[in-house]
């Protein structure tokens, strides 16, 4: 028990300490806030539905679905009609979503192992993962999206929690239209509980026509049945270019060592098959669709904190068999976690990213003048339509100088319109 709560201490201090990261790397030196352009479609759409204008981009124009997310849309939607600030509100729902990943993070990781220090190292990884820290705060559905991923592997893991999987499998769905393709990463689930066959197929019976009930109200509404922008984002052609460009650039070839233990067949069971076979899909999403021109790595959002996780309990799980004496274990032990932190200290600071490293750049920013960094912090926060960069003054001097009636393409539909 005291065990325990010294978990919980540890992961509070983790969450905390995320939280002051984001807050501190809320803008970066290459933009004036840390936000993706393509949140202003999200902003726009929100904004449409709450003035009463329907899911539209352009008010009178095409029914085309082009936000990603259901979910993500209507939570905008909501702070909207409530008077929030749409930029901010997504920035904070995003840091939000981070927070409960990192407690999701920590019960997964608990499934395998409960000792100190390696049930909280995938979280802590996480929280000073470059991709995990910067798009959870980047106005789109990114940080929902893996909570959704990281509470679906929890109730897989779990023999008692399994009879909800319908619920995050269904807002899985809803939160990223690749959803459906994640799902298959269940199957080993239901046959792992196949002894529950009967209520599994009752599950999936609701959740098949629950997708289809969706699909078809996307039909009659926008006449097509996924969003637009999955479309775009699917390759026909594996990216495993760009795989190798964040494994390389983030050191984690240097974490993977320990992932020679699994060729022993000991450190096999339902969980650690359950878990790679999540990962393995999410892996391969990523070769798939993530070569994109965003900057971070946007798909390893999620992936990361999977290797962590796999990497992390089998460690642990060596170090539960250890038979060596106590002070050999001792030794190793801390020569093994001083390996861990390295690489997370290494990819924090030094690992090399589109647009540059972040964190490294607010690092040098906030040494050059702390006080103005903080300052810069606060005054976007307060007040985030007083920071434009150069795509919305465009938009801004579209909107003065030309007639309201006109028709303008443009190939950047994020902040610009």
């Amino acid at each position: 028990m005291n065990i325990f709560f010294s978990e919980k201490k540890v992961l509070f201090g983790i969450v905390l300490f995320y939280i002051a990261l984001s807050i501190f790397n809320y803008t970066t030196v290459s933009h004036y806030t840390t936000i993706e352009e393509d949140a202003f479609i999200y902003f726009k759409c929100a904004i449409n539905i709450a003035d009463g204008h329907g899911y539209v981009f352009n008010r009178g124009g095409e029914r085309i679905e082009v936000c990603s997310s259901v979910i993500w849309l209507f939570l905008l939607v909501l702070f909207k009609l409530l008077g929030f600030h749409l930029v901010t509100t997504a920035k904070f729902l995003g840091i939000i979503f981070g927070c409960l990943s990192l407690v999701m993070i920590y019960k997964i990781t608990r499934q395998f192992t409960d000792k100190l220090p390696w049930v909280i190292l995938p979280s802590l990884l996480a929280s000073v993962n470059i991709p995990f820290l910067m798009w959870n705060q980047m106005g789109l559905e990114t940080a929902l999206y893996s909570f959704i991923v990281f509470w679906l592997i929890h109730v897989s893991l779990d023999k008692e929690l399994f009879k909800y999987w319908p619920v995050p499998a269904l807002l899985l769905f809803i939160a990223r239209p690749e959803g459906f393709f994640i799902l298959l990463a269940i199957l080993p689930v239901f046959y792992f509980n196949r002894e529950k066959s009967r209520e599994i197929g009752i599950s999936c019976i609701y959740v098949v026509l629950t997708i289809l009930i969706m699909m078809a109200i996307r039909f009659f509404y926008f006449h097509d049945f996924l969003p637009s922008p999955f479309y775009i984002k699917f390759k026909s052609t594996l990216q495993y270019s760009f795989i190798h460009k964040y494994f390389s650039g983030s050191f984690f070839y240097f974490l993977f060592i320990p992932l020679l233990l699994l060729f022993q067949k000991k450190y096999w069971d339902e969980k650690r098959v359950i878990l790679t076979v999540f990962t393995l899909c999410f892996l391969f999403w990523s070769a798939m669709a993530g070569k994109e021109m965003k900057p971070y790595f946007r798909h390893f959002v999620t992936l990361s904190p999977l290797i962590f996780i796999s990497i992390i309990t089998i460690i642990a799980r060596y170090f539960t068999s250890f038979q060596r004496s106590s002070k050999i274990k001792a030794v190793l032990t801390g020569f093994v976690l001083i390996y861990i932190v390295g690489f997370g200290v290494a990819g924090f600071v030094f690992s090399s990213h589109r647009h540059g490293n972040p964190v490294a750049q607010n690092i040098k920013k906030f040494i050059s003048g702390p006080r103005n960094h903080m300052k810069s912090i606060g005054s976007h926060i307060q007040d985030p339509s007083n920071f434009k960069n150069y795509q919305i003054l465009v938009g801004e001097f579209v909107r003065r100088n030309y007639l309201e009636d006109l028709t303008i393409v443009y190939d950047q539909m994020g902040q610009t319109p």
